[in-house]
């Protein structure tokens, strides 16, 4: 008997440290119902109904969260809870699954400029590839707005080769029992919390 296979999804970087400003009230206001999708898919990840990949070179990039509340957005924190915060996360295996940035991985980001033109910075073309070799249908990012010509030239590339590039609410793969709204899940939190589990990363 074949096993199923779960849908897939990717979460850029930038996905996990949002979430982790959201976790001390941080985040931006404008991103909360893509981050309540996003705690779901963990939530159903943990419940074995997904995957969630993203690449281990997010381990590098998620060191700090920013302070919004600082009039000029630029007070990094890489406090205790931060720290912990992320680990739990990223490195527990059990929400989010890492692959591994190996030489096939560096050769199909290489790749994508080379078979299909679509040129990204090192470390975007690290997380694309990323997400191709762990076969994700679905990649999570901030970086979506189609009115910039460039982005939506890369979009509609990657939606080409069968990736979708999205914000977190416009997923098709989260299962309908998890769009269900949770009073407790899209609860403010109190400002100066960090998840301590992985059960209850990002909430508030």
């Amino acid at each position: 008997m074949t096993e199923r296979q779960l849908p897939r999804i990717y979460a850029d970087a930038n996905i996990v440290t949002e979430l982790g400003a959201f976790g001390r009230g941080w985040h931006k206001k404008n991103r909360e119902d893509d981050i309540w999708h996003f705690r779901r898919m963990l939530e159903a990840a943990e419940n074995g109904e997904l995957e969630v990949y993203t690449s281990s070179i997010t381990l590098s990039e998620c060191s700090h969260l920013k302070d919004n509340s600082d009039e000029d957005h630029l007070k990094i924190v890489m406090d205790e809870k931060a720290q912990e915060f992320f680990k739990n996360l990223l490195s527990s295996g059990t929400l989010i699954k890492l692959v591994q940035d190996s030489i096939f991985v560096a050769e199909a980001a290489r790749d994508l400029m080379w078979k299909h033109n679509l040129i990204l910075k090192g470390m975007d073309a690290i997380h694309v590839a990323s997400a191709i070799d762990a076969g994700c249908k679905e990649f999570l990012t901030w970086d979506t707005d189609m009115s910039n010509k460039k982005t939506a030239d890369k979009i509609t590339t990657l939606r080409g080769i069968g990736m979708s590039v999205i914000a977190p609410s416009q997923t098709s793969l989260l299962p309908p029992q998890y769009r269900q709204p949770s009073l407790d899940l899209r609860k403010a939190s109190k400002p100066n919390e960090a998840p301590t589990s992985t059960a209850s990363a990002g909430k508030k």
